[in-house]
């Protein structure tokens, strides 16, 4: 019925993550949904998912300064000086989270929380204090595609096709790409992830792979490891002017990707093509993920495939290994007329990230960037 409900989660996966990270088999039958992506197993887990953040893209931009001043011979050379700007950040969050959590229980105790865990009133410990089976750390990333479609356009026009240098490209950057237009659409036009192409989407996998490993290499000081989430609540909207251009082709105007959906516009292939790239990413070692899909009524009209085509691909989209899917279906022209006439459409409800919430409430800069979205009219 178009409002961006019900959300549709794969349990499967849920389940595998849990046991790839190291929670009892008993327990992760219990696991369900507790957020807007997150998951949890209720009353043995105390959970700050939606608190913690890595800027991705700001570890990608910092290498990028690096390279121009150190210089690279090769892709690996500014590969290796991501990782290693990614690693810092790490260390930075740990730090922060673990003075944290050493204060919170002083602080913000959660007595009311406590009487619905496991094990607080056996230990006389409250929840903050971490007297629960399982106490990880999991982290927002914040840029993902848009570190994808940056990575693989600098590998690709810079040290393989060699068709302008990096010093190049971060003069072309400054001033938001101001009398560099032809640099700007080079980057631009380079595969981006989304599209099913499989050099693209191997840098997808490159990436979230060594986050998933780089996060578990630290614990907390609860002696729980870190975990990724492909996902932001709001930052990507927020956030992409404060961070600036983007070696991809974003201008400092535009907002980030959302979570690991490609980003606005990028994808051009259909449904399916979106879905194949998102699954080719290791969703069974991450704390979630959502393929977000923007498709225009147009696609269920009488002469086209009706909404069992959905529930298929959706379907076949688990199979493959993803782990959450919402759908959001109203039209590019019902959605511009809502921010001229709000009075009219007051039961448009879509999904913003994670969550849902009627379209003429929302500000004006949300309300653009879900139009900016791609809007899907073929499978």
């Amino acid at each position: 019925h178009g409002s961006s409900t019900p959300v549709f989660i794969n349990q499967d996966i849920l389940r595998r993550v849990e046991l790839n990270s190291g929670y009892k088999a008993e327990d992760v039958w219990d696991v369900c949904l507790g957020g807007c992506q997150w998951f949890c197993v209720p009353g043995k887990e105390y959970c700050d998912q939606d608190k913690n953040c890595m800027v991705v893209i700001q570890c990608l931009m910092l290498a990028f300064e690096r390279a121009c001043e150190e210089g690279c011979a090769a892709f690996e050379d500014f590969w290796n000086l991501y990782c290693d700007q990614a690693d810092r950040a790490i260390r930075a969050l740990r730090d922060l989270k673990d003075a944290q959590y050493r204060l919170q229980p002083k602080i913000w105790p959660e007595i009311v929380s406590s009487f619905q865990m496991y094990g607080c009133i056996e230990n006389g410990l409250d929840v903050t204090e971490r007297a629960v089976n399982y106490a990880y750390t999991s982290v927002n990333l914040l840029g993902v595609t848009n570190v994808i479609d940056s990575l693989y356009a600098i590998k690709k026009n810079v040290f393989e096709d060699k068709k302008l240098a990096l010093t190049e490209l971060r003069d072309a950057m400054q001033n938001n790409w101001a009398g560099h237009e032809d640099v700007r659409r080079l980057m631009l036009n380079a595969p981006k992830f989304g599209n099913d192409l499989d050099e693209v989407d191997a840098m997808g996998a490159r990436f979230a792979e060594h986050i998933v490993k780089l996060l578990r290499g630290y614990k907390n000081c609860r002696g729980y490891h870190f975990r990724a989430s492909l996902f932001h609540f709001m930052g990507h909207i927020a956030g992409g002017p404060y961070l600036g251009v983007t070696p991809d082709g974003r201008r400092a105007d535009e907002p980030l990707a959302q979570g690991c959906n490609p980003m606005h516009g990028r994808n051009t292939r259909g449904i399916t093509a979106t879905m194949h790239s998102l699954m080719k990413l290791p969703f069974a070692d991450v704390v979630g993920g959502i393929c977000q899909l923007e498709i225009d009524p147009s696609l269920f009209d009488a002469e086209g495939p009706g909404d069992d085509y959905l529930m298929a691909m959706t379907e076949a989209y688990f199979l493959g290994g993803g782990s959450q899917v919402v759908d959001n279906i109203v039209s590019v022209a019902d959605l511009e007329d809502a921010m001229i006439h709000p009075e009219k459409h007051q039961n448009i409800v879509v999904k913003v990230t994670g969550y849902s919430a009627h379209f003429i409430q929302l500000d004006k800069t949300f309300q653009r960037e879900i139009i900016r979205r791609t809007r899907h009219t073929r499978i």
